[in-house]
């Protein structure tokens, strides 16, 4: 178990530096996403979820279409955002660039100063509120606003996102135990601080196998169980059919499937983010990134 962690924790921070490095101005989203995809699986590991990319007011769950055109340009703030599966671990991370610029570098600063203060906090016995007081304290006290509905999570190797939330302001009222992995993910804007659904989805995760009228979307449920079972996956890694985006619309209808549609700040705020994750310990937190 602990020499697998090792070999997480490596992987993950190599992967963080590559991904750092390749997030550059007209570099395109579907480049920079399958290139740190095909970094993950050439290190050893597999995708605990698609490599989303995030620009300015999208706060989460942006990952390229297979024949997305978009480019990333001067000034965009941009959040990267990865999840690794080796064996039953699981790691997730995130950082916030901005590029060209440094117009928003408080805003960015703000997401790391509030994740390295929760992370302070973190022990066996910890009320998760107590995370979340400390993340808010921090943005509020520089003078921005967390969004309030989004927040960290246990790390689940079936599903990826556990059901533990760490929140990302005063409230919840799980208390933490030794062994618990989870991930702490300060969202941080000057806008309204909370995010509503923006555009089509490009991520989805099987809920439950069922029966259904479609062949072609009987199929699509046997290859997404085969190939994903409950983790999330990208429509990019599905195979491009003709009735592609007919089945997953008739099995998200049917409840087959999760639809995860980019999520924007509602007053179209920009937002920065900055993830780590660990393994809650007696006495702190173990960091895996």
């Amino acid at each position: 178990m602990e020499e697998q962690l090792e070999k997480l924790s490596k992987i993950s921070k190599e992967v963080l530096k590559f991904s750092k490095s390749k997030t550059e101005i007209g570099v395109s989203f579907f480049e920079l996403a399958t290139s740190i995809e095909a970094k993950i699986k050439e290190l050893g590991a597999e995708l605990g979820c698609p490599v989303t990319i995030s620009a300015n007011d999208i706060a989460a769950h942006d990952s390229p279409f297979a024949d997305d055109k978009r480019v990333l340009k001067e000034g965009d703030v941009v959040k990267v955002d990865h999840g690794i599966k080796l064996g039953n671990l699981l790691s997730d991370f995130a950082f916030t660039k901005e590029l060209g610029s440094n117009k928003y570098s408080k805003l960015i600063e703000t997401s790391e100063e509030a994740l390295q203060n929760a992370i302070k906090t973190v022990k066996a016995g910890v009320n998760v509120k107590e995370i979340g007081e400390a993340i808010e304290n921090t943005i509020r006290d520089n003078g921005f606003v967390p969004v309030r509905n989004l927040s960290g999570h246990s790390l689940d190797p079936e599903f990826f996102h556990g059901d533990i939330q760490i929140p990302n302001i005063k409230g919840g009222d799980h208390v933490l135990k030794e062994g618990d992995a989870i991930a702490i993910e300060p969202f941080v804007t000057d806008g309204a601080g909370w995010v509503v659904d923006s555009g089509r989805p490009s991520i989805f995760s099987l809920i439950e196998e069922r029966k259904v009228r479609l062949g072609s979307s009987r199929e699509l449920i046997k290859f997404v169980s085969s190939h994903f079972g409950h983790l999330p996956f990208s429509i990019r890694w599905l195979p491009q059919t003709v009735t592609l985006n007919l089945n997953l619309a008739d099995l998200v209808r049917q409840e087959v499937l999760h639809a995860y549609p980019p999520l924007r700040d509602k007053d179209r705020g920009m937002v920065a983010q900055t993830e780590s994750c660990g393994i809650v310990r007696k006495d702190g937190f173990e960091l895996i990134v």
